[in-house]
């Protein structure tokens, strides 16, 4: 056996390696006094580091339940996931239990803090949608008693339930659908940031110009942020091409609407002069001028799903192998999208 299987690891380890007094990090544990965010993150990223859990409690012991539920999103900001965590909240009240929402930012390091002060709360469970394809901290949170779910996305090697949409296929239907309408230029306004799924959308996109023998354009695949200006932004980039594609799909809504209102101010007529596909079907794409076409995501039946899933592990409901469910999508077609009539200007 190693040392860490035959050593107990207990708070003044914590202390010590973290260079804090053993009350202060009852303190952060706790929360019962002030403490700075930096020595607190401090403290979580060091219990992490050494597997401490303070609260773990084995087996049997573990069914005095607080009736707490960990959510763990990447951008509470983004209209979906502050739709998403609506509808779990609304659900795990009705079930009698309080959601407890922490906002990664995209950041593993948060993320894997929210998860640590999580199992200090005794949560009953955990629900999140994670930021990359890491997944030892989780694993761990699991293998500690925590039934976890894992939301929207597709990762490798995870040792939990999980529900999310097949992020491939549905860029691949898209691009399909974009070259059915006679566009051979599509442009692809991707999302600046180190996640799973992106990997798994580009290769969508990719597999479906090769399956219609339809070139891959590297100058018209352009990066975003994460907000309407980060997808206006892009756009412009997008524009300077000549000549320039004819379509464009955007890795979600935020970012197509960013490159509507750019079209608009470069006098482009959409879609006649240019095609836009986004992807989430936020509420805003129904008001949009022209209304945005785009990938439906299924947030409603995913979060129910997520809830049924993690109550059913809760209330051992739920037994034997991890299950991992696969929603279809569907795409949405408003006022955006057109034949190539015109080909590229």
């Amino acid at each position: 056996m190693t040392e860490k299987e035959t050593k107990k690891i207990t708070i003044k380890d914590v202390a010590k390696k973290a260079g804090v007094s053993i009350a202060t990090v009852s303190y952060a544990i706790n929360n019962t006094r002030q403490v700075s965010r930096e020595v607190k993150e401090r403290i979580f990223t060091v219990m992490e580091e050494i597997d401490y859990q303070p609260n773990r409690i084995a087996g049997s012991l573990r069914r005095a339940s607080t009736k707490i539920v960990g959510l763990i999103v990447p951008d509470i900001a983004n209209p979906i996931y502050a739709e998403l965590s609506r509808i779990i909240e609304e659900q795990l009240t009705e079930a009698g239990f309080t959601l407890i929402v922490s906002n990664s930012e995209h950041s593993l390091e948060k993320e894997k803090n929210s998860l640590t002060m999580l199992r200090t709360m005794r949560a009953d469970g955990v629900i999140i949608i994670p930021s990359s394809s890491k997944t030892d901290h989780i694993n761990s949170l699991v293998k500690s008693g925590v039934p976890a779910v894992i939301l929207d996305r597709t990762v490798e090697n995870i040792v939990a339930d999980a529900v999310f949409i097949d992020h491939a296929k549905a860029i691949f239907d898209a691009t399909e659908y974009l070259i059915g309408l006679g566009h051979s230029r599509i442009g692809y306004l991707d999302k600046n940031l180190n996640v799973y799924h992106k990997t798994l959308r580009q290769e969508g996109f990719r597999a479906a110009l090769d399956k219609h023998g339809v070139e891959y354009h590297k100058e018209f695949h352009v990066q975003a942020g994460t907000t309407f200006e980060a997808g206006a932004s892009a756009m412009e980039v997008l524009l300077q091409k000549k000549p320039g594609p004819s379509a464009v799909l955007a890795f979600d809504d935020l970012i197509a609407v960013g490159a509507l209102r750019t079209c608009k101010d470069f006098q482009l007529d959409v879609p006649n002069d240019l095609s836009i596909m986004g992807f989430d079907d936020m509420p805003l794409c129904s008001y949009t001028v022209p209304r945005l076409s785009t990938i439906f995501y299924p947030r409603f039946r995913m979060a129910d799903t997520a809830c049924r899933m993690l109550l059913g592990r809760i209330n051992d409901e739920e037994e034997g192998e991890y299950r991992q469910v696969v929603l279809p999508l569907d795409l949405v077609i408003r006022e955006t999208t057109s034949f190539n009539e015109t080909r590229v200007k």
